[in-house]
């Protein structure tokens, strides 16, 4: 097994406090520069009794969520649905949102998104890691972080799809590179091991599942977003005409061994504040919202498509 230690130019401890922060979401329409992309990183290590992400202060929201108020009835053609009548109906009230395109996408997730102190810092999803002064995309590739693909870009995540921030997150570099595409699992049997450096006795994994697939685990307050981050695009694009996603076609190759923990970690890291937050701004940008952040049970009335097949 090999552990990932320290580098420089990285920090270790979040600039505010050593927890993960509530979003502070600021004006969405402030920064628009043009970026590029991969950067070389390595995380800390830290030891001690795990530790659950709680919220140390009160959310501040931007202007973007604060205007991002759901409309009266957004899920009402649902209500009295279940199995694939719910899933097609979702579909419908989420398709055909606002395309960004590839590089505002980034730079409003990395400027407002995901600086969750609004002081220009963001955190690694998968290590805890966290890089300061990050105004843009650009910015944070020279801080030795990039963006983060829920749904791997060689897996279908192209054309709008790439962009939809609804599976978008900040990461560092190394950590992104060691995930890969690989599909999202339970690791039995560790053959990377990268320390959360924030949260405590946390880390994310490479290696292999219960039935021998190489898999990669994220530190436990990351895996309820990982599994609604994958359930709203399956449901968003896993029926859209492929001119809607651009590139080759949407595969399943990965969600099918996703399936295996979907609903689990769905219930083990249930919805917070942040993840709220996040839905409210993003659909103040793009127009569209993540049902299973908006309401949790909708899994269980899905019901056979997101568990183990």
């Amino acid at each position: 097994m090999t552990t990932i230690g320290a580098t420089s130019g990285q920090s270790s401890q979040a600039p505010l406090t050593g927890e993960r922060q509530p979003n502070a979401y600021r004006s969405t329409m402030s920064r628009w520069p043009l970026v590029l992309a991969a950067a070389l990183l390595t995380a800390c290590q830290v030891a001690g009794p795990a530790l659950t992400h709680s919220p140390a202060r009160p959310a501040v929201q931007t202007q973007a969520a604060k205007r991002a108020v759901v409309p009266a009835g957004y899920y009402a053609s649902v209500e009295s649905l279940t199995g694939d009548r719910l899933l097609k109906g979702l579909a419908t009230i989420i398709g055909k949102h606002k395309d960004l395109g590839y590089d505002k996408a980034r730079d409003v997730m990395f400027a407002d998104l995901d600086d969750t102190t609004g002081k220009d810092q963001v955190q690694s999803v998968y290590t805890g890691a966290w890089a300061t002064g990050v105004t843009s995309s650009l910015t944070a590739y020279n801080k030795g972080f990039n963006t983060e693909h829920t749904w791997p870009q060689s897996k279908g995540a192209e054309g709008v799809a790439k962009a939809d921030l609804h599976h978008l997150y900040s990461v560092d570099a190394k950590s992104n590179g060691i995930r890969s595409n690989n599909p999202f699992g339970n690791v039995v049997t560790v053959l990377m091991l990268l320390p959360d450096v924030t949260h405590s006795g946390q880390a994310s994994k490479l290696g292999k599942d219960a039935n021998g697939t190489q898999v990669f685990e994220t530190p436990d307050w990351h895996r309820g977003d990982v599994a609604r981050s994958l359930m709203y695009f399956f449901v968003r694009y896993a029926t859209a005409p492929k001119e809607e996603r651009g590139g080759g076609p949407l595969t399943l190759v990965n969600f099918e061994v996703e399936r295996r923990i979907l609903k689990a970690w769905h219930d083990q890291d249930p919805v917070d504040a942040n993840e709220r937050q996040r839905n409210d701004a993003i659909y103040g940008l793009q127009g569209n919202r993540n049902p299973f952040v908006d309401h949790p049970e909708y899994v269980d009335r899905v019901g056979s498509p997101f568990l183990p097949h």
